[in-house]
């Protein structure tokens, strides 16, 4: 049996219709949250009737009173549900919602269970050397969000369960997943948007690197990680296409769209001085309003190599894996901007 959370959402959507295509045979369960009127829910759950997909609504925030009665052991969990609207003071239902998972789903987690965890590059946003891209063996310092911490804590949680109930733990730090149905008012549609009008910010050459990867390759190696063989090792994985800076991003985009960019260089010297400055006002994130300390940390972003990593593991684990590339699918959502 495969448990899924998180399944009416961007990446979940897809990795539904994967699993559904290339896990043929076994059960699929969904746990979706109870009704909030977004229209992201709605159309998420229209898709699994669409597929035939049973789910059942779960709060992950509560504490489950008895676990689910299942008809049969479960072998996956792609466990994806989180609010990653950074935005959100909260990110508690990282920590809260997986330690309530493992309750709800009781004795049918165990030695035969496979557990992938979604995480969250934001995890190595503080590092002792920004210059060089993060891998998986990288030592890391305390993150500098409160998302990224919860990712790290939730982590440790599932490292912890896994030594105690004996289930195999695959952690994925999610980059920047991009494709056709980003949320156009996120980083990939608003940097679309300035590209297609020409808009100043979108035009500054922004020098920070962020690891990428087109969210049908994401999907898909979710699935051959879920299908390798048992080992009982915890595996820590950064699903990484390519990397670009912000710049090059907006140029891409630009390029895409036939647009000319007239793009506007800011010296380096500059933004030596503002990640000096965003770093020093990170001391303050205990007095500094949630709102303005997300936003400086999103400018940090914008100027630094917070989201810069690569993989030593997936190579070695998968190595006939071919991500596609930035430049070749971006077009997909190109053609929703108004």
């Amino acid at each position: 049996m495969i448990i899924v959370t998180g399944a009416t959402g961007f990446i979940g959507r897809v990795l539904i219709a994967d699993i559904l295509n290339k896990m043929a045979g076994q059960k699929v369960l969904c746990l979706v949250k109870p009704d909030d009127g977004t229209e992201l829910e709605s159309s998420g759950r229209k898709i699994l009737d669409d597929l035939g997909v049973e789910y059942r609504f779960v709060d992950l925030m509560h504490t489950v009173s008895a676990p689910l009665v299942l008809p049969e052991p479960v072998h996956s969990i792609f466990h994806l549900a989180a609010i990653t609207n950074t935005g959100d003071p909260d990110h508690t239902i990282n920590q809260i919602g997986t330690a309530n998972l493992l309750r709800l789903l009781g004795t049918a987690v165990g030695a035969h269970t496979r557990f992938i965890f979604a995480s969250t590059v934001s995890t190595i946003d503080n590092r002792r050397d920004m210059n060089a891209a993060a891998v998986e063996s990288t030592d890391l310092l305390r993150p500098f969000h409160t998302y990224g911490r919860a990712k790290r804590d939730t982590e440790a949680i599932l490292r912890e369960q896994s030594e105690k109930l004996g289930f195999e733990l695959v952690l994925f730090r999610f980059c920047a997943v991009f494709g056709a149905n980003n949320n156009l008012k996120g980083f990939y549609g608003q940097f679309a948007s300035m590209a297609k009008n020409g808009a100043l910010l979108g035009r500054i050459n922004f020098p920070g690197k962020v690891a990428i990867i087109y969210v049908n390759d994401l999907s898909d190696l979710l699935i051959r990680a879920a299908k390798m063989p048992m080992s009982k090792k915890v595996e820590l994985l950064h699903p990484v296409a390519e990397n670009l800076s912000i710049d090059e991003i907006s140029q891409t985009f630009s390029d895409a769209l036939g647009v000319k960019r007239k793009r506007i260089v800011v010296p380096s010297f500059v933004w030596q001085l503002a990640r000096v400055g965003i770093r020093a006002f990170f001391k303050l994130e205990k007095v500094a309003p949630h709102f303005l300390y997300n936003k400086m940390w999103q400018l940090y972003l914008l100027t630094s190599n917070a989201y810069y990593c690569e993989s030593e593991k997936v190579p070695e684990l998968f190595p006939d894996f071919k991500p596609r590339k930035f430049a070749d699918t971006c077009k997909e959502l190109l053609v929703r901007l108004p």
